[in-house]
């Protein structure tokens, strides 16, 4: 395999909205098993990368070398890009480009969720506490309604009881839908690139998931488009047309009916987002 360009990751990890934020090392080692894992060269967990063969205009970065000594990873460099949210507001793509790349991320994702559904513990305690970015950003939330919200002031009680809920509702310890994913799953990981293609990147948090809070914190993250300033109806309807051909290309072929556990993990994490953003 020529390598043109490489990306070096050599650095103690940090979270780029909130740098001051500690993360462990370990964020370095789950990305490189996340990039095996998404190769089909860990046997560990297998059907990942058919899933990914079957998306053509996907582009994953490729590991090239983990140096676990000197805490050095390499990958492929994929290219530059723009964040699906930033094509979305400029105008710089065609609805039916938008819709192309949708149906294709929500199709791989989906083949994602089927080839790792109910994961063992030995898979899953290798690679990232869910728990522990799913707590962070719950009390985010928190922090944002004691500081803004005037309800908090009339009624902490009830304010508290709806953040507890919060919490309740996404604890991995109530997942019944448990699968690998991005966790942190949001339009900064997925830039549209020069070739046109869509990335994914950025797989520190790969781990324990479940269908529903990745959805939804995705479709939230593609709504706050229409809430800054006034959307124009070009943004709104490019929104639409995202959020339907991801939802379309991930239900078509999601096992089982739509259960309310889904909806309530989809509604909360989606609900989340626009919180927190």
């Amino acid at each position: 395999m020529a390598l043109h360009t490489v990306i070096l990751k050599q650095a103690t990890p940090y979270m780029h909205s909130f740098p001051s934020q500690t993360v462990p090392m370990k964020r370095q080692a789950i990305e490189a098993r996340a990039l095996r894992i998404l190769q089909g060269i860990d046997p560990s967990v297998t059907g990942v990368a058919e899933a990914l063969v079957r998306v053509p205009n996907l582009k994953i970065p490729r590991l090239v070398f983990h140096d676990t000594e000197h805490n050095v990873l390499w990958m492929t460099d994929i290219g530059d890009g723009k964040t699906l949210t930033d094509c979305i507001l400029s105008g710089d793509l065609s609805l039916s480009k938008i819709e192309d790349l949708a149906e294709s991320l929500g199709t791989f994702i989906i083949g994602l969720y089927s080839a790792t559904q109910n994961p063992g513990s030995e898979i899953t305690s290798a690679l990232a506490d869910s728990q522990h970015l799913m707590e962070f950003l719950t009390l985010d939330s928190a922090r944002i309604v004691q500081e803004v919200s005037s309800d908090w002031q009339k009624d902490p009680a009830d304010t508290q009881l709806l953040l507890d809920r919060l919490r309740d509702v996404l604890s991995p310890d109530t997942n019944q839908d448990r699968c690998l994913g991005m966790v942190d799953f949001w339009p900064g990981n997925t830039p549209v690139l020069l070739t046109g293609e869509l990335g994914l990147i950025d797989w520190e948090h790969f781990g324990l998931s479940d269908p529903g809070c990745e959805l939804g914190l995705y479709v939230g993250h593609l709504h706050l488009c229409l809430l800054w300033d006034e959307p124009s109806r070009e943004v709104t309807a490019a929104v639409q047309k995202a959020v339907a051909k991801l939802a379309t290309a991930y239900l078509a072929t999601y096992a089982g009916t739509v259960t309310n556990h889904f909806k309530r993990r989809f509604i909360i994490a989606h609900g989340r987002e626009l919180i927190n953003l």
